[in-house]
């Protein structure tokens, strides 16, 4: 007879060899990049050498440039013309039967094909032409029916961290591409085809790892103001109320340099925060009328559950109290009932980085805030609300850009399953891997149980939390 344990431990190997024969798979695999060598890598994917773009892609090992295992250091030029056109920098997979997926992308019901992506600061000073580094993913049925896709923020392709890119394979199937039968499928930048008008000065790079196919997921996320609608100062401050309107301790100005925005414009936020009434501080705001914004006043739409907004703060911030500088969200319904919530860190108005600020709606429809009819919105920075006891002692500032409202999504920060060691809110097969590729090491983060050693026990709590997925809020 089996111990309990070793029972246990069949019974989780024979949970994963189902998903591993695709009766339960959770994501189809495409190329995870763990080649054995440079050479496993070209025999899969070509570049410069068999297709004739401007790209060399080369294995990469070092796990700073790496989700797990290895990935794909791509190199772009894009200053090569072929009859006047830019032919742009791609890589490409001819023969699908060398990929783990094969040719049929509709198996398992699959709807979404998701690319790994970690950009690169320092290419930006060889991109001139923002459509250069546009990324985008071509498919190739077997009757040479082609379908492209392009990638929306350029800006990503030059920051220093993971992006998770999701196409509507549907997309494709729009196109007359037979998802039932791809030939080929490439991964690019740039080119005439991306809308490049010129050449770039010199070589870039972005790494790719982890592409998949998952199931259709039902996600919508509803812009309230990103501010890129916007001409001048006179059109922002025609729905955004500051100091000109009801006097208090704010000003603000549509913000255009590429520095200080996520994309396209953002709003510049200046406080003082010395003006007192009835002897408190009454504080900076500013706020808009929702009948004026993207959004609408329903902040119930498509299951929406939280409020995002984020912000860049400034080093050169200076004040004596925290709470003067403190920034704070409300929401007033038609009826009047308000709700208010503070930031939980206000030292990050000091750091020159963008903070993403997520906000449980519930807190709002916990102080009486009728979500499907909200009136006013105001973004705020101290005063009494938050216990400010002394004023600034100089002009203060930040900015503000995409305020959106998202439905329940993985936010890693907040809360994602136990044995999510890939930080994607679900516990599937890229766990696995982390799990197979540290055993029996040691001082990894697939060590769960802290026993410092990744054995059975661990591969136990993978098994007991497989598929669990955690969403936020």
């Amino acid at each position: 007879m089996l111990k309990r344990t070793n029972l246990k431990r069949w019974v989780v190997m024979a949970v994963l060899l189902v998903g591993l024969t695709g009766t339960t798979t959770a994501q189809v695999i495409v190329d995870y990049f763990d080649y054995a060598n440079q050479t496993a890598l070209w025999n899969v994917w070509g570049d410069y050498w068999t297709n004739g773009s401007d790209a060399q892609i080369f294995l990469e090992m070092d796990p700073s440039a790496t989700r797990n295992g290895y990935s794909v250091e791509f190199l772009y030029h894009n200053f090569s013309l072929e009859v006047g056109k830019y032919i742009g920098s791609w890589m490409d997979a001819q023969d699908m039967t060398e990929l783990e997926v094969g040719s049929d992308w509709t198996i398992g019901g699959v709807n979404t094909l998701s690319v790994h992506f970690r950009g690169d600061p320092c290419s930006q000073a060889f991109v001139s032409d923002i459509n250069a580094a546009r990324m985008w993913v071509e498919l190739e049925d077997t009757s040479s029916n082609t379908g492209t896709v392009y990638y929306d923020d350029v800006n990503d392709m030059f920051e220093a961290i993971w992006h998770k890119w999701d196409i509507d394979l549907d997309i494709y199937d729009s196109c007359g591409v037979t998802l039932s039968a791809i030939d080929s499928v490439s991964i690019g930048v740039g080119g005439t085809k991306a809308g490049q008008q010129s050449e770039m000065t010199g070589g870039a790079k972005v790494w790719f790892d982890d592409i998949w196919l998952t199931p259709a997921t039902a996600y919508i996320d509803i812009v309230v103001d990103n501010f890129d609608l916007y001409v001048d100062d006179l059109e922002l401050r025609s729905l955004w109320d500051d100091y000109w309107v009801h006097g208090g301790d704010s000003e603000i100005f549509l913000e255009k340099d590429l520095n200080c925005t996520l994309d396209g414009n953002s709003m510049r936020y200046e406080y003082t925060n010395t003006t007192k009434d009835g002897g408190n501080y009454i504080g900076a705001q500013v706020d808009a009328n929702l009948a004026d914004l993207r959004s609408g006043p329903d902040w119930t739409i498509a299951g929406v559950k939280a409020l995002v907004l984020y912000f860049l703060g400034d080093p050169c911030t200076v004040t004596a109290d925290m709470e003067a500088v403190w920034p704070w969200v409300e929401l007033e319904d038609t009826n009047g009932n308000t709700g208010w919530v503070k930031y939980p860190d206000p030292n990050h108005v000091t750091e020159q980085t963008w903070h993403e600020w997520n906000i449980d709606l519930s807190i709002f429809d916990a102080c009486g805030v009728m979500l499907s009819s909200v009136d006013r919105f105001t973004i705020g920075i101290g005063g009494v609300r938050v216990g400010q006891k002394s004023k600034a002692t100089t002009t203060n500032r930040l900015w503000i850009d995409g305020i959106r409202l998202h439905p329940p999504r993985c936010v890693v920060e907040i809360a994602h399953p136990l044995a999510d060691l890939t930080e994607d809110c679900i516990v599937d097969f890229s766990d696995l891997k982390v799990v197979t590729q540290e055993w029996l090491t040691t001082g990894v983060k697939a060590d769960l149980v802290d026993d410092d050693i990744v054995n059975f026990e661990d591969f136990d709590v993978l098994a007991d939390n497989w598929l669990a997925e955690q969403l936020w809020p």
